[in-house]
């Protein structure tokens, strides 16, 4: 916490003016990602009717993201698991936004028959991890 308030120009008890602990600054950085998240890949996302279009659309704004946008883009589905319980559902709940845009994205394209026959649900939790990992990939 020092370093982080030496890096943001403040003491350390300046620091916890504005955060309770390391805890709520990871929360309060997670939620700021998924405010830009939002702005930058999920509503532009949205606007792409043709499901087709939208599925490259979604996978070229999110890595876009996540490497223009910074660190905060690569911990917005790996670290909930460091909140506290209020905190996680929270992060839940706008993960499941992402998550709902995708599914019904890959439901479309199935319903066209576009799709080869497979579980959406799963193919989600894939199509999020498989672009999750790629923040892993060594440079």
């Amino acid at each position: 916490m020092s370093d982080i308030a030496k890096a943001v120009g403040l003491t350390k008890a300046g620091l916890y003016h504005h955060i309770t602990g390391k805890q709520d600054l990871l929360f309060q950085i997670l939620q700021y990602a998924f405010d830009e998240f939002e702005r930058r890949v999920i509503e532009p996302a949205k606007q792409v009717d043709d499901p087709e279009r939208r599925l490259p659309e979604i996978i070229r704004l999110h890595v876009r993201g996540m490497l223009e946008g910074g660190l905060e883009f690569t911990l917005l589905f790996s670290e909930r698991l460091h909140l506290d319980d209020l905190q996680q559902v929270t992060i839940a709940q706008r993960t499941e936004g992402y998550m709902a845009l995708v599914r019904a994205t890959l439901q479309e394209l199935a319903t066209e028959g576009k799709l080869r026959d497979l579980d959406i649900h799963i193919a989600t939790i894939h199509f999020l991890k498989t672009i999750a990992g790629i923040a892993r990939i060594p440079k």
